[in-house]
């Protein structure tokens, strides 16, 4: 696989694993969240293209959630049939989080976010991060998250 400036910040995210318990639980409450896909079952699957993605999310589900949802590798559809990694998400991280109250969750929350569903380029005129959402709930709540820690996103609906 070719090195690109997003795969590579992706895959070093991915191995700095925070050590507070509630900074890991909000990390994987944000994979879950911006990285969720529904299924015909009722039942939402966290899809990614990095392995390394895929690894860490597993990494952080408590230890009988390991044992009932095993990382799945499928060949995409897409794009040179890159393979995909999919893994159900347990009940309990379904439904939508409170937004986090302290900073440091904020920031975990926004890490996942960009594993999840974000991209990364350096471009003539500086870098650009690009978050591709599914919906306008999550995209709100992304842009308080950023705003929160950062500064004001733009924001632009494409395809839908």
């Amino acid at each position: 696989m070719a090195s690109s400036l997003s795969g590579d910040t992706k895959d070093a995210l991915t191995r700095e694993l925070p050590s507070n318990g509630h900074c890991r639980d909000a990390l994987l409450a944000g994979l879950a969240l911006y990285g969720a896909l529904p299924t015909q079952d009722d039942m939402s699957v966290f899809v990614t293209q990095r392995a390394a993605a895929a690894r860490l999310f597993w990494t952080l589900l408590q230890p009988d959630e390991k044992k009932r949802h095993p990382i799945q590798k499928k060949t995409g559809a897409r794009l040179y049939r890159t393979p995909r990694y999919e893994i159900k998400i347990p009940l309990r991280l379904q439904p939508i989080p409170a937004k986090p109250a302290h900073k440091c969750d904020r920031v975990m929350e926004l890490r996942g976010a960009f594993l999840a569903c974000g991209s990364l380029s350096a471009g003539a005129q500086g870098y650009h991060l690009e978050f591709v959402l599914s919906d306008e709930l999550r995209a709100v709540r992304l842009g308080w998250m950023l705003r929160s820690t950062a500064r004001a996103p733009k924001e632009i609906e494409r395809k839908r």
